[in-house]
């Protein structure tokens, strides 16, 4: 955890024009997850309003992240996985008022979002289980206005609240919601989600 929140202020580069996004308390309702598709925009909705309840609740309690094996910021994470206590942690800094520099606002845009059924060994015919693919564009603004960013393609298997299994203590899960199981950065460049992550 140390080596990602070091890296995670060196790793990105860029900008964006929009304005300080509205605290989550200011902000219209959460999409509901209720389609692989809206999946998608309560992730950036999360990630929009900064919103640490919010991402929680879409993760399953067996979520990991996985980094492509060329990709050395994920080396470290080859033997013992990034989950979902690792990235619900590293969310939860990266938005803290208390961060410094604080984060004045946050956007991440998916596009080109392809939902197809999960190729993985034993759920290609199920109907609960699917692959979502899509680019991305993650973009923060620090004090003073200086906007950090990272770009690429990644894949994540979504989950039917009817097959998914979540943390004890969070709410039960609702078979009209989907969840993300595994998260997979696609990048080849070594320059990915995962390199945003540190990891």
């Amino acid at each position: 955890m140390t080596l990602l929140g070091a890296l995670l202020v060196t790793a990105l580069a860029g900008c964006d024009s929009e304005a300080p996004n509205a605290p989550a308390a200011l902000a219209p309702p959460a999409p509901e997850a209720v389609s692989p598709g809206q999946l998608v925009h309560a992730i950036e909705w999360a990630f929009r309003y900064q919103s640490p309840q919010v991402y929680s609740d879409l993760l399953a309690a067996d979520f990991t992240l996985a980094c492509t094996a060329i990709d050395t910021a994920g080396n470290a994470y080859r033997t013992e996985p990034w989950t979902r206590e690792d990235e619900l942690a590293f969310f939860t800094a990266l938005v803290a008022p208390e961060r410094q520099p604080p984060i004045l606002g946050m956007s991440l845009r998916f596009s080109d979002v392809s939902v197809t059924p999960d190729p993985r060994p034993g759920h290609a015919t199920s109907q609960s289980h699917r692959r979502v693919q899509a680019g991305y564009v993650l973009t923060y603004t620090e004090q003073l206005g200086h906007a950090r960013s990272v770009s690429g393609e990644i894949a994540f298997y979504a989950i039917r609240g009817d097959s998914v299994a979540l943390p004890i203590a969070g709410p039960q899960p609702d078979p009209n919601l989907w969840y993300v199981g595994r998260w997979e950065d696609l990048d080849l460049d070594g320059e990915g989600w995962c390199s945003f992550r540190g990891r």
